[in-house]
This record gives structure tokens, sequence and C-alpha cells, in this order.
């Protein structure tokens, strides 16, 4: 089907779409910013927490609990 704006399309949950079915791409393309994004934090964090296990077992600790992190630019705290 061709998407052209202001016709309602047929599938509502097209991410692309609005909640009433139209196309609404000036709200897709920030959100498929934001989850970009948010790909890109959690691969981060993902990152250190394991870089942080590997230094620990060189000095032969385990990491034991939760770790929290805060994004320094932002101040956000990630559990």
């Amino acid at each position: 089907m061709r998407m052209i704006k202001g016709v309602k399309q047929e599938n509502p949950n097209n991410p692309s779409c609005n909640g009433e079915g139209y196309l609404d791409m000036t709200a897709y393309e920030a959100q498929k910013n934001i989850t970009e994004e948010d790909r890109r934090i959690k691969d981060k964090i993902g990152k250190t927490i394991e870089a942080m296990g590997y230094i620990a077992r060189l000095f032969g600790f385990d990491i034991k609990g939760r770790i929290t992190l805060v994004d320094s630019k932002t101040g956000k705290e990630y559990k």
C-alpha cells in the first residue's frame, strides 16, 4: 500500500502512523531518534558494566549487587 500524507492508512499499528491511523512522519522520526539514542545508551552502559567486571576479576574480585551509573553530562541515573 502506498502511503500518502493525509490519507488514512489501513494499519494503525504502523509506527509511522498516529493513533488514528494517519501518516505522521514528524512524530515517527522523533520517536525513531529517541529509540536510536536509547539503544546507544544501553550499549554504552553494557560495555561499561562489562569492563568493570573484567577489571574486578583481574584484581581477584567479583561484583555483587546492583551498580548505579550516573551520566556525567545529564545527571540521569541508570540502575
